[in-house]
């Protein structure tokens, strides 16, 4: 597998590490997962718990990660824990951007840290919902696109797609000629850009996105068919 080389500045968990090469695949010793996903995580149901900490999880000791892509915030690697002994690869991957709801899959189960806060909307679907609320809402989508844990649905009729990390809403997509409107300030993809800058925060230069919600934490990003609402600048 080749090693995917981190931005300057995103892979500051991997420190102090040395690399041991094998069957053509790179593995960090004495790496550490990054502190925005230290502590415990628990499932939808609230059921299950995942704790995790600098060099273990649920106990397991970290042995090394490969395949690093990200860090921090969000990103994805292959751990090596010492489980009983013996070495066990596992696929983490998450998403911590929004203060509103953090999301981590451990290979195949997604796990939550949910505080059901949100600002803006799209027709009663807001970001960090779950998938089969926005079910009851909309029904089943025309399409659906993508593998876990990312998905998109996409309802033709509405003019709007909704894109899912681990089962949690994570970006909502207005399509221009869609009547559908975010619900606090009633704009959409056809709303002059102006409106959206009397409206919201101006983020990036040239107004590339703008900021929502009392911490900023929401982003809207605008193009020519369709605006986006999402964790961070689409």
């Amino acid at each position: 597998m080749r090693m995917k080389w981190l931005p300057a500045g995103i892979g500051l968990f991997l420190v102090g590490m040395s690399v041991v090469s094998f069957a053509d695949e790179r593995v960090y010793e004495q790496a550490e997962f990054p502190h925005e996903i230290c502590g415990t995580w628990t499932d939808i149901h609230g059921e299950r718990t995942l704790e995790i900490t600098p060099r273990a999880v649920d106990g397991d000791l970290l042995d090394g990660m490969y395949d690093v892509a990200g860090g921090g915030v969000q990103g994805a690697v292959k751990a090596v824990l010492l489980h009983e002994g013996q070495p066990v690869t596992e696929k983490i991957g998450w998403n911590v951007m929004s203060p509103n709801y953090q999301i981590l899959v451990y290979g195949s189960q997604p796990y939550y840290r949910l505080t059901g806060r949100h600002f803006e909307s799209v027709d009663g679907i807001y970001l960090g919902m779950e998938m089969e609320e926005v079910r009851q809402l909309y029904g089943e989508p025309d399409h659906k696109d993508g593998t876990f844990p990312y998905l998109n649905w996409s309802y033709e009729k509405e003019g709007v797609s909704v894109y899912f990390y681990g089962g949690i809403v994570d970006g909502i997509w207005i399509n221009k000629g869609s009547r559908k409107t975010f619900d606090r300030s009633g704009l959409n993809a056809d709303s002059p850009r102006d409106s959206y800058t009397a409206y919201y925060k101006a983020g990036g230069p040239m107004n590339e996105f703008f900021m929502a919600g009392e911490d900023e934490s929401e982003y809207i990003s605008l193009y020519e068919d369709r605006v986006c609402l999402g964790s961070g600048p689409y």
